[in-house]
């Protein structure tokens, strides 16, 4: 297969699997199995964070060969891996910047947004602008139901959440979304989480 990776930014994006960096709005072109997308960690860490779109194109020897179902097309099972709505299994990661200011509580997921069932198995923020005695915590919703996984803001560096005994089920419905709701908007930085889809 060849593998067609497209930049969806204006800045230059490094692609560490492929020991390379794709300019600005532009594209890249490798050959590699649909089903080897999957173990492309910085590749999938750039998918979950829409910074590249991925599309896959087949070789001739392959359309030739008639093993593609149906002839001449890319299958949905070989997308699924490269399409964060459609992954059937396995672990993905979820990234969001904080910025300072604005509103207190930053919708990772906005209410009824949650594109599937899916589990925080872990999660991590990465505090640039601390705040005296501040916290931060994920939430399903903008102004209740805490998850049990909060982050000491006080200070500046990686935090990993605290008090967290178990993992968070996240499901779909009408006013649940995902959020981190900060004790003082002055705080700001990076939130990394990693997720596994439930059926």
């Amino acid at each position: 297969m060849q593998l067609l990776v497209t930049n969806l930014t204006s800045s230059p994006v490094n692609v560490g699997d492929f020991y390379t960096t794709i300019a600005a709005n532009g594209t890249l072109t490798v050959d590699r199995p649909a089903s080897a997308v999957s173990g492309l960690k910085s590749l999938q860490a750039l998918i979950a964070a829409g910074t590249v779109s991925v599309a896959f194109t087949p070789t001739a020897d392959e359309i030739a060969s008639g093993l593609l179902a149906p002839p001449n097309t890319v299958t949905a099972d070989d997308m699924a891996s490269v399409d964060l709505a459609t992954v059937a299994s396995g672990v993905f990661q979820i990234r969001q910047a904080i910025t300072a200011g604005g509103a207190a509580a930053v919708a990772i997921y906005a209410a009824n947004a949650l594109p599937f069932k899916f589990r925080i198995l872990d999660a991590c923020m990465y505090v640039s602008t601390a705040a005296g005695a501040s916290t931060c915590d994920l939430q399903r919703e903008a102004a209740a139901d805490l998850i049990g996984m909060q982050f000491d803001t006080a200070a500046t560096g990686k935090k990993e959440a605290v008090a967290a005994t178990a993992s968070a089920l996240m499901t779909p419905g009408a006013t649940k979304g995902l959020f981190l709701v900060r004790s003082t908007n002055a705080v700001a930085g990076e939130v990394v989480l990693t997720c596994r889809r439930e059926n």
